[in-house]
């Protein structure tokens, strides 16, 4: 929640100055605090003690606790995922009480110019997602720019996100109504600001939280 509300307001001032490093610094905080991005840094670590390996796997239980209540929308138990966030943020307390300075050391800090370099070399468009509370980002960078779009999940934006990801339970539930499926994909496709390549030969899409299950192709 934290990092949500301070990628809204690097995105307001953004808004008021024009400057692109109030997007950078958005994109470098979301790419920062991502839970994934820590747990495969850690996983990776030749020197992770079991009981590292043990909290991580109750990190991951816990985050996988809250989005099966977040999914139920409306049923869904607020006191249930208070709880669980409770647990996560104790937790991550107890990680970071057992992490070693060689650990700290060995943190790599994340290099924007190399990924500029890098999307520039593969003739690429990247669009990195941060799935909030209030709203989706998409980080869109091409060009050496950053772009960042804000998507309402108020209203109706949650419910059919989820509704078109519930098509792909069952193989017969997209025939039983194509036509509704064609229209929200066509309507999340938009929402979702999904960059059109033109010149470029390739496009990276990196999703997050529930946008994980969507068929982006």
């Amino acid at each position: 929640n934290l990092t949500e509300k301070c990628i809204e307001i690097y995105n307001s001032v953004y808004q008021k100055q024009k400057k692109l490093s109030y997007l950078e610094s958005a994109f470098l905080l979301s790419e920062k605090t991502k839970s994934v991005v820590l747990k495969n840094h850690l996983s990776n670590s030749a020197s992770l003690s079991r009981e590292q390996k043990l909290i991580l796997q109750q990190l991951q239980n816990w985050n996988t606790t809250i989005l099966k209540e977040q999914q139920k929308l409306e049923l869904a138990d607020i006191s249930i995922i208070n709880e669980a966030i409770k647990k996560q943020n104790e937790l991550m307390l107890l990680l970071k009480s057992k992490e070693t300075k060689i650990n700290a050391k060995s943190q790599i800090n994340f290099d924007l110019k190399q990924l500029y370099d890098k999307l520039e070399k593969d003739n690429a468009v990247l669009a990195e997602y941060f799935f909030g509370s209030n709203s989706i980002y998409n980080f869109t960078i091409q060009n050496r720019e950053i772009k960042l779009y804000s998507i309402s999940l108020e209203h109706r934006g949650l419910t059919d996100l989820v509704g078109f990801i519930n098509y792909f339970n069952e193989a017969k539930t997209i025939a039983d109504n194509p036509k509704n499926y064609n229209r929200l994909g066509n309507k999340i496709y938009k929402e979702l600001e999904i960059p059109k390549p033109q010149h470029y030969k390739n496009l990276i899409i990196i999703p997050d939280g529930i946008l994980g299950f969507l068929p982006f192709e």
